[in-house]
């Protein structure tokens, strides 16, 4: 998420470990959030920010497209501790919990409303987990919790939880069918991108903090046998077409809405159905591929 003004968050490691535990605070926010590993659950059961009533997100950390279990408890400590013991989320390997302020009724939707961005986005892997009603609030309340909501995204890709991330493209580059190309060299984050190949694909892209796809680019139905070398393709494609971001039109697959990767080649790879390098597949009007411009 982005925000129109500037913001100030801190991240407080008391450990002195960069990758153990993390207080995050933001700049004239009364919530906070701890994130951690899921190897130190122990060490966090007294964190004053884990004994308010909260929401939590357990994630597949460092995956494209990872399995995310989002919930809420009246004691988020305890609920985090029974997770890391029990054996039906043994997907998860970060957790972040975000308190400060909120009432069970606030948590539930935040929660709730969770759910609904993640089920927009499509950035992840919610399973079979049950979708929770969003519950009546007041007007004041309401907004209360929204508030805190807008607080949240701003610090959750910082813990690495970027699957809530809305796709961010300029105007000049969605409007247009063709990239937009200034008459001065241009750098990759002011211009649109294509990606062209075999059976039907005709894709346009956007090298921004992540590598966007645009809503009706065309990828390839077919999958060659290279794409056995990276599974996570294969398995992304599949879950993209169950999800509707990728639609059989019947000759190839057209993406229904802007979609984010985090890497030019993961995207390239999906759109080809092959094992690709995109610093050098997508390539400006020009036909400069993506490695070559500054």
């Amino acid at each position: 998420m982005t925000s129109a003004n500037g913001f100030a968050i801190t991240i407080t490691f008391p450990s002195g470990e960069s990758d153990g535990l993390r207080v995050i605070e933001k700049l004239g926010w009364s919530g906070a959030g701890v994130g951690f590993p899921r190897t130190v659950p122990s060490e966090i059961r007294d964190n004053d920010v884990l004994q308010k009533p909260g929401v939590y997100i357990l994630w597949e950390y460092g995956v494209e497209f990872p399995r995310v279990y989002i919930g809420q408890s009246e004691n988020p400590s305890v609920r985090i501790y029974h997770h890391s013991r029990g054996d039906d989320k043994e997907f998860w390997t970060r957790a972040v919990v975000f308190s400060g302020g909120l009432d069970v009724a606030h948590t539930r939707y935040i929660e709730a409303r969770l759910v609904e961005i993640a089920e927009a986005v499509k950035r992840c892997n919610r399973g079979a987990d049950v979708t929770p009603q969003e519950p009546t609030l007041g007007a004041a309340d309401k907004m209360h919790a929204e508030n805190f909501l807008e607080n949240m995204l701003l610090c959750l890709p910082i813990v690495g939880a970027t699957f809530f991330e809305r796709p961010n493209v300029p105007p000049q580059v969605r409007g247009s069918r063709t990239p937009a190309v200034s008459e001065t060299p241009s750098s990759s984050d002011q211009e649109g991108l294509v990606l062209t190949g075999r059976f039907g694909v005709d894709a346009r892209g956007y090298n921004g903090a992540e590598f966007v796809v645009l809503a009706g680019s065309k990828a390839s139905k077919t999958e060659h046998n290279s794409i056995s070398a990276v599974p996570r393709v294969a398995e992304q494609r599949r879950e993209l077409l169950r999800l509707g971001v990728l639609e059989d039109d019947g000759e190839t697959l057209v993406f229904t809405q802007d979609y984010a990767f985090n890497s030019p080649s993961r995207a390239s790879s999906v759109c080809l159905g092959r094992n690709s390098n995109g610093w050098a597949e997508w390539k400006n009007e020009k036909g400069i591929p993506l490695k070559e411009i500054k």
